[in-house]
């Protein structure tokens, strides 16, 4: 094979003039200029690159070519397509440096990026084919106005890795496609960092019409509250974003179905956003955890949302499995009064109501001391079940069940409240509140506030008489009196079946006499608990019941005070 030697001395008109002859092996050295030409490189040729080599100012158009430079292999050729190309060896600071990119990205399956890539990716259109863009740590950065870095035109499969973004407007990554039926698996993004300056309206990575994908291990960071969307869906299909970190953005995942083009009905959702999976995220300080509305079947496990004005909001969902994740607000009243908010979009109609939600094993907080329940949900939902939540530092309600929609065929179905405990609250809160719509809603096996003047179940709604209980827990710290007692005697009767109060009796006092915390309620048991000297139920009425001891010494202890039910 011959071998001929390019560089500034050998070069004496054009480039091409010395790229003629094909089975030969070019070498590269020093620094090329293509003067604006795409050079055509001849069939079955190598080409070396010594150390320090660039290419800059046009493109080569490879035919069968074999790629090889000083520090590593940068290409190889099958069935006539470039397989990989390296933009080591190519000069990305002069003006044409976004061309040049795009006829790299244009021309291999495979791009290694090394170094700083500054308003190199500009609108950098990948599609046609099987594409890899490898960053081994590289950084885009883009300083000037435009529409994306990197625009994902079709579903072929893109996989972007270990590259750093630093974003000061429009997209990072950017992918809208025509709705489809088909499944494809189009996308993996992978090992990412994404710093964005940009202001509300702009997202870091935008998925339209997008099919099957990976968002894995990557960083999202803004610049506020008012700043960049994390990741933003709109009518996409089964995205999984697992592992991921996102601070300080408007929203961190936003995910809306909006109406189907083709679709004559005003209310309904497009079938094409579905899918969103979201495993160990860390969301920290941002305006939205999660915002989802309107799509079918979404997954939110073991995760942590932190310290957000609007922890997770969900709008017209059908189908949630919200478990084993740790919710907190800020400080900060913002939009939703609610760690975890749960509403209907009644301009879409019943067929478009929350249904099959399952919010379960979480641990869900409040930071503020006003406009802050656990869970604020819609009543009429159908089907939901909220179940072994732990629900601390809340105001007014740890559930709240809201009637907002009182338009035809808006009614509760199988909603389940089973076994949360419901820990620190702040004065006069409830642990469960609000109205239960048309059928009953099922409260069972909940462990009550502890505080002072709270209570498990809320009084202040006329729809209590659809509340079916069973096996839940009151706690008191002491006997209420005055109005706030009458409350607690009243909803501790409906609540049944068992309270705890703590009392203590002083050295010189061998009888003690409390009201009945059940009103007018016989069919009591009434147990002590935690006492040094035995301490006897002396009387049980419907108004009193009255305990005795014998000891000269003071007693603190727990009155456990059951009512049984058929009998």
């Amino acid at each position: 094979m011959n071998r001929i030697l390019i560089n500034k001395e050998t070069i004496k008109s054009s480039i091409g003039d010395m790229l003629t002859k094909a089975n030969t092996l070019y070498e590269f050295s020093g620094e090329i200029d293509l003067a604006g030409a795409t050079v055509k490189i001849p069939d079955r040729c190598i080409l070396q690159f010594d150390e320090g080599t660039k290419i800059s100012n046009g493109t080569l158009a490879l035919n069968r070519t074999q790629m090889s430079g000083a520090k590593h292999c940068i290409a190889t050729v099958v069935n006539g397509e470039q397989e990989e190309l390296d933009t080591d060896y190519f000069d990305l600071t002069l003006a044409n440096k976004t061309s040049i990119m795009q006829s790299i990205v244009n021309t291999a399956k495979i791009v290694q990026l090394h170094g700083c890539l500054e308003n190199v990716f500009d609108n950098i259109e990948i599609g046609g084919k099987e594409t890899s863009l490898i960053g081994n740590g590289a950084t885009i950065v883009n300083s000037s106005v435009m529409a994306s870095a990197i625009n994902i035109t079709d579903n072929n499969f893109v996989r972007i890795v270990d590259l750093d973004f630093n974003i000061s407007s429009g997209y990072a990554i950017y992918k809208n496609v025509t709705q489809t039926t088909t499944t494809y698996l189009s996308f993996m993004i992978d090992r990412c960092h994404f710093v964005s300056t940009g202001g509300s309206s702009t997202a870091i990575i935008q998925l339209l019409g997008s099919r099957e994908g990976n968002i894995t291990n990557c960083f999202f960071e803004g610049s506020g509250k008012t700043g960049s969307i994390g990741i933003n869906r709109q009518n996409a299909v089964n995205t999984n974003v697992i592992g991921c970190m996102f601070s300080n953005l408007s929203y961190g995942i936003k995910a809306i179905g909006v109406k189907t083009p083709s679709d004559s009905s005003t209310e309904l959702y497009s079938k094409f956003a579905c899918g969103l999976n979201v495993q160990s995220a860390v969301m920290l300080g941002c305006k939205y955890g999660i915002y989802i509305e309107g799509n079918d079947s979404f997954f939110l496990n073991n995760s942590m949302i932190d310290f957000c004005d609007n922890p997770l909001v969900l709008i017209s969902q059908d189908g949630a499995n919200i478990t084993n994740n740790y919710f907190s607000t800020s400080t900060v009243y913002n939009d939703y009064t609610a760690t975890i908010t749960v509403r209907n979009n009644s301009s879409k109609g019943t067929a478009n109501r929350n249904q099959r939600i399952i919010i379960s094993g979480n641990t869900i907080y409040g930071h503020r001391t006003s406009n802050n329940y656990g869970i604020d949900m819609d009543v009429e939902s159908r089907d939901c079940t909220i179940q072994g939540n732990t629900l601390n530092s809340f105001t007014n309600h740890g559930i709240y069940l809201r009637h907002d929609n009182t338009g035809s065929g808006w009614t509760t179905q199988k909603l389940v409240i089973d076994n949360n405990r419901f820990y620190f609250a702040y004065s006069n809160s409830d642990g469960i509140g609000g109205y239960t719509g048309d059928f009953a809603v099922i409260v069972k096996n909940n462990y009550a506030v502890e505080g002072t003047n709270t209570q498990l179940i809320s009084v202040g709604s006329p729809y209590y008489g659809n509340y079916v209980y069973s096996g839940n827990h009151d706690y008191l710290a002491s006997v209420p009196s005055g109005d706030e007692g009458s409350k607690v005697y009243y909803a501790s009767r409906r609540n049944s079946t068992r309270m705890k109060i703590g009392l203590t009796m002083a050295a010189n006092v061998n009888t003690l006499t409390i009201n009945n915390p059940m009103n007018g309620d016989t069919n009591l048991v009434v147990y002590v608990a935690n006492n040094r000297y035995p301490i006897c139920v002396h009387t049980i009425s419907s108004t009193q019941i009255k305990f005795t001891k014998t000891t000269s010494e003071a007693v603190s202890f727990t009155a456990i005070i059951e009512h049984l039910l058929n009998m």
